[in-house]
């Protein structure tokens, strides 16, 4: 079965003829691609922008992603200002952030000493890296207007859970989208063999 990565990255024009398929599959069309994710996107559109944004490097998903969630932040009585500020760092940590420098994305490291494999302590085992309340504040605050700059301790006591609830909200859309969108592919593949 195809990949969510592949799905995603071949509705992109220059990935479509570079990429074989494997020996007795039934290629999939642009056509089947655009469907497939055009149902996705009906039934999970945050979560589709979040594997758009992070697979096809689609800014204007991203930018729909930022939107979506500075309103939604703001609904829950935050500032304008502070409600963009934290949208934009959780889409970034969620779509943007790099893979995990000590595990190099896998979430785990091998020990040589044990001669066993443990969770990544750096990423905590999500191969991503992840920021750290001092960093996060530093990075809204560097957003925000000088008269809206809160100390690391304000962040950490006010925002925080607002922050964390927003972008776990992004992870929880985009594993759904994922898991409905490897749903259709299946089915595509019965059919398939059904005909065949």
């Amino acid at each position: 079965m195809i990949s969510i990565e592949r799905l995603y990255s071949r509705q992109c024009p220059k990935s479509l003829n570079a990429e074989q398929t494997p020996k007795g599959a039934k290629p999939l069309t642009l056509d089947d691609i655009l469907n497939i994710i055009g149902q996705v996107q009906h039934h999970h559109m945050i979560g589709s922008f979040v594997l758009d944004a992070r697979i096809a490097l689609d800014v204007s998903a991203r930018n729909k992603l930022v939107g979506a969630l500075q309103c939604q932040l703001i609904s829950t009585g935050l500032h304008d200002a502070l409600a963009f500020a934290m949208a934009e760092t959780a889409v970034h940590e969620v779509v943007d952030t790099c893979r995990c420098d000590k595990c190099n994305g896998t979430g785990q490291r091998y020990s040589r000493k044990y001669s066993k494999l443990f969770e990544c302590k750096r990423c905590n085992g999500t191969g991503r890296n992840i920021p750290t309340h001092d960093s996060l504040a530093a990075i809204i605050n560097s957003m925000l207007p000088t008269d809206l700059r809160m100390s690391q301790r304000d962040f950490q006591k006010r925002y925080y859970d607002h922050y964390m609830s927003a972008t776990d909200s992004l992870y929880v859309a985009s594993s759904e989208a994922a898991l409905y969108a490897k749903t259709l592919l299946r089915k595509l593949e019965e059919e398939w063999l059904d005909v065949g």
